[in-house]
C-alpha cells in the first residue's frame, strides 16, 4: 500500500507503543513493491527482497533489537511482498502476516528453511484482489484466499482440522496448530461488504475486528 498507507490504516503504531515494539514503515519505489521471487528478477528489475533484508540489517545498527523477534507484515501488494520475503528468508523472521493478498507464487516455490507462523486476512467481497483468486493479473497460481491458507499450512507441515477460534458478526478466524515446530497458521475471513473496494482495506470492516491486535497476538508468541 503506497504512501505508507498501512501505517495510516492499520493502527500498528499504537500496538507497537503499547507493547514496546519497534515498527518500521518502508516505502516501495513508485508506491509499490516488486513482489516477485528473486529467481524471477530480470535485468534492471527493482530487487525489493534485497532492499527489505538490507533494511533489517540497517535497523540492527541503529537501535538495539531482539533479533529473535523480527516480523514482517503487509497489505495488498505489500502483503504479497511480505510473503515473498518470508519465503526467501524464513530464518530472519519469527512470523509473517498478510492482508488482502493470496499466496503470490506457486506454493512449491516457497522453500522455507524453517517453519514460519503465519496469519492472513481477506474479505470475500474484495473487488481488487478477489477472495476466489480470479483477479486479473494476479501474479500467482491463482489460489483463492482459503487455498492460500491451506498452502501455508502444507508448507508448515500442519496436520489435522482447522479450528475456529474467533467469531464476531460475520467475521471469523480459524487456525491449524498441529504444525512443525509448534508453529501456527491462521486465516481470518473478514466482513467487508459495502466497505471501500469491497473491503480491500480490510482494516476497515463491518465487525470492527482489529486486525493488528490479531497480528500481534500471533507475532508475540513466537521468536526465532
Amino acid at each position: 500500500l503506497g504512501l505508507s498507507g498501512e501505517r495510516l490504516v492499520s493502527g500498528m503504531d499504537r500496538i507497537a507503543k503499547n507493547n514496546g515494539v519497534i515498527v518500521a514503515w518502508p516505502q516501495g519505489i513508485r508506491n509499490g513493491w516488486n513482489s516477485v521471487p528473486s529467481t524471477e528478477l530480470k535485468e534492471g528489475d527493482i530487487d525489493d527482497v534485497t532492499f527489505l533484508l538490507a533494511l533489517v540489517e540497517e535497523i540492527k545498527k541503529i537501535v538495539h533489537i531482539d533479533t529473535s523477534r523480527i516480523y514482517i507484515m503487509g497489505i495488498s501488494n505489500g502483503g504479497a511482498m511480505a510473503q515473498i520475503v518470508a519465503c526467501e528468508a524464513s530464518r530472519t523472521f519469527a512470523a509473517v502476516s498478510t492482508v488482502a493478498f493470496q499466496f503470490p507464487m506457486a506454493p512449491g516455490d516457497c522453500d522455507l528453511e524453517v517453519p514460519l507462523p503465519m496469519i492472513s486476512f481477506h474479505a470475500p467481497t474484495d473487488s481488487v484482489i478477489r477472495f476466489d483468486g480470479s483477479s486479473q493479473g494476479l501474479p500467482s497460481a491463482g489460489l483463492s484466499a482459503p487455498e492460500s491458507y491451506d498452502a501455508w499450512s502444507d508448507i508448515n507441515d500442519c496436520m489435522g482440522d482447522s479450528d475456529v477460534y474467533f467469531e464476531e458478526g460475520n467475521s471469523f478466524c480459524e487456525k491449524r496448530s498441529a504444525c512443525m515446530d509448534d508453529v501456527e497458521v491462521a486465516f481470518c475471513t473478514i466482513d467487508g461488504q459495502g466497505q471501500l473496494l469491497g473491503g480491500h482495506l480490510t482494516y476497515f470492516n463491518n465487525d470492527n475486528v482489529n486486525l493488528s491486535e490479531h497480528v500481534w497476538g500471533l507475532f508475540s508468541r513466537y521468536q526465532r
